[in-house]
C-alpha cells in the first residue's frame, strides 16, 4: 500500500467515526506544510501527517513547524502510519 492509498482509507474511517476530514493537496496558494489531513471531531480541530511506517521519522521542518502550530492554537496533531494510529487520535480526543 502506498501513502495515498492509506490516507484514503484513514478519511474515510475518519468519517464513519463521525468526523469532518479532508484531504489537504499541495499546490502554488497554500502554506507548505500542512498536514495530510486536516479536520474536525467533537469540536476539536486536528491535524495528521501521514507517513509510511519506515519514513514516520521523516517530516519536514516546514511540516513540523505546522504541527506545532496547530498545537499551540489548541488543535490534535500526530503523524502516524496506520489507520488504528489515526483512530487512537479519535480516541484521545474522547477522554479529554
Amino acid at each position: 500500500m502506498d501513502e495515498r492509498t492509506l490516507t484514503t482509507k484513514c478519511i474515510k474511517k475518519l468519517r464513519e467515526a463521525g468526523a469532518f476530514a479532508v484531504k489537504i493537496h499541495g499546490g502554488p496558494h497554500q502554506p507548505i506544510g500542512l498536514p495530510d489531513i486536516v479536520g474536525c471531531y467533537k469540536g476539536t480541530f486536528f491535524g495528521i501527517e501521514m507517513k509510511m511506517p519506515k519514513k514516520r521519522n521523516n517530516l519536514t521542518e516546514k511540516q513540523a513547524k505546522k504541527l506545532r502550530d496547530i498545537e499551540e492554537a489548541g488543535g490534535v496533531t500526530a503523524v502516524c502510519t496506520s489507520v488504528a494510529e489515526v483512530l487512537f487520535v479519535l480516541s484521545g480526543i474522547d477522554d479529554d
